[in-house]
């Protein structure tokens, strides 16, 4: 395969890909590319290459909106516990709500205009902020799994 075109889906993540030894252009722009821990391996590629995903930009996490993946900084590309395995293993039920921003065990779900509590929070949860959103019933055992919940 020489060209790659995943423009303009609903893509957020992406495994890392097989050996492709005739790659010379691989487009994914125009996606709600999720710059944690797991799309390292993409901003390599970019990074080293002119050719390759020149136009990717992070959609989330907060801090990166709108930064070119190629020009950021892997040390800001930051995993909660479940994504790091997430990244190693099979999928996992629990992962960041799509619309909160999560840095290592935080969930940060403030003013998002939520009407619930997400669902299948990570049970590493030591804090979850769900301030200035339009919640108004707490399910019995919303947070029956959250074992280590602080805040």
């Amino acid at each position: 395969m020489e060209i790659l075109t995943l423009n303009g889906n609903n893509l957020s993540t992406m495994g890392q890909l097989g050996p492709m030894p005739n790659l010379r252009i691989l487009r994914l722009a125009e996606n709600p590319w999720l710059c944690d821990c797991r799309l390292r391996w993409m901003k390599k590629i970019i990074s080293n290459s002119h050719l390759l995903a020149r136009n990717t930009l992070c959609h989330r996490p907060a801090h990166l909106h709108s930064r070119m993946l190629g020009n950021i900084n892997e040390t800001l590309m930051k995993c909660s516990g479940i994504e790091k395995r997430a990244a190693t293993s099979c999928r996992d039920a629990s992962v960041c709500p799509s619309v909160c921003t999560c840095t290592e065990t935080t969930i940060d779900c403030r003013d998002r205009g939520l009407t619930h509590i997400p669902a299948n929070l990570p049970s590493t949860t030591t804090e979850l902020r769900l301030e200035q959103n339009q919640i108004t019933y707490v399910p019995p055992r919303a947070f029956h799994n959250l074992h280590q919940l602080k805040r």
